[in-house]
């Protein structure tokens, strides 16, 4: 879990894991590796990023990364997140794509392009 009120920031190498949100809003800044498989974000304590907004609902989204393919989907929130103005249905992030979860703003960082699955176009789904 990374919270960061609580300064429970975990720090992943870039070179063990690329792939992370970066929070940009307001003069907080943070760093969210984002680990293969399911990462939740939200307002609830227990989830991998924990966002205190309150505009944020407990469980918002989540992403789900299977490789160097990374894709956002909709908690069911009142409030969908978007992901560069839209709202979020499945998209694949790329890097410098932009994610609004409650009046928070999360930047993704990825692997260079060219770099592992990111250049394949079987997997640009």
């Amino acid at each position: 879990m990374h919270n960061l009120e609580e300064g429970s920031f975990f720090s992943i190498s870039r070179l063990e894991n690329p792939h992370r949100l970066v929070r940009t809003d307001g003069e907080q800044h943070a760093e969210f590796p984002i680990r293969e498989g399911i990462t939740r974000i939200g307002r609830s304590r227990g989830l991998d990023v924990c966002l205190t907004d309150t505009a944020v609902s407990r469980f918002h989204c989540y992403l789900l990364r299977i490789g160097d393919v990374v894709k956002v989907f909709d908690g069911n929130s009142k409030h969908p997140a978007r992901l560069n103005g839209e709202i979020v249905n499945g998209q694949r992030l790329v890097s410098g794509n932009t994610l609004s979860v409650g009046r928070c703003t999360l930047v993704y960082e990825g692997p260079p392009p060219g770099s592992s699955s990111e250049g394949r176009a079987d997997d640009r789904s």
